[in-house]
């Protein structure tokens, strides 16, 4: 399955083939600075799925983890669309879920950084939440490590 997505003004769009690795809504300072809103909601991608046609920027922010990432926007309307965060291997996208043209197929796998959500702002029924991160060795589906694990055995260097 493909799914189609792009930026507000329309300059850059964007396909990502294939069902994302994970998808995860992220309530720490940094995602809700960036999406400008209570939460990030972020599918982790391989490179390969993605396919952007339009002209980006990037910037590089800081985060929690300290690795920082590099955060890519459409040059006209500045809508974030992915980023590559610096402590993940490269390769390993970001992208902001709200940027799809169709979200309704998504369910998120984790909420991440319960800790740092809003007080108003609920934990989602049935999706399994970590006061900080999630280990995916631990805590991931069978079929989301394969997909990583592939992805990384065909990237060795």
């Amino acid at each position: 399955m493909t799914h189609s997505g792009g930026c507000a003004c329309g300059q850059v769009r964007y396909e990502l083939e294939g069902e994302p690795i994970w998808t995860q809504m992220c309530y720490c300072s940094d995602c809700q600075r960036i999406s400008g809103s209570a939460y990030g909601l972020n599918l982790m991608v391989v490179e390969p799925q993605l396919h952007i046609d339009g002209s980006t920027k990037s910037t590089f922010l800081p985060t929690g983890s300290g690795s920082g990432c590099e955060n890519h926007f459409c040059s006209e309307c500045a809508t974030n669309i992915w980023g590559h965060y610096l402590i993940a291997p490269p390769g390993l996208f970001i992208v902001r879920a709200g940027t799809l043209d169709d979200t309704s197929w998504l369910k998120p796998d984790a909420q991440v950084f319960t800790k740092d959500r809003q007080p108003w702002v609920a934990i989602a029924d049935g999706v399994p939440a970590y006061d900080e991160r999630c280990i995916p060795s631990e805590d991931w589906p069978a079929s989301s490590l394969k997909k990583l694990k592939d992805f990384l055995s065909a990237n060795q260097n």
